[in-house]
């Protein structure tokens, strides 16, 4: 059986890169403080509904989202 890494793919590593390339500009501009909040407001969201519906109970531990 031959090595597959006996020869280069030029079509490959620049394939390779392109991806490298885009994956790296995603994780440079996620904006994790923003992604925390939005998800921490949504969570108090849910409980408020949920001890509304009286599903939960006010101050309970499945009422807990950390500020």
């Amino acid at each position: 059986m031959a090595d597959p890494n006996a020869f280069p793919n030029k079509e490959l590593e620049d394939l390779n890169k392109k991806i490298e390339d885009k994956v790296k500009n995603i994780l440079d501009n996620l904006d994790l403080g923003t992604i925390d909040t939005t998800i921490k407001n949504k969570l108090k969201d849910v409980n408020k509904t949920l001890v509304e519906k009286g599903i939960i109970k006010p101050h309970s531990l499945c009422s807990f989202v950390p500020s």
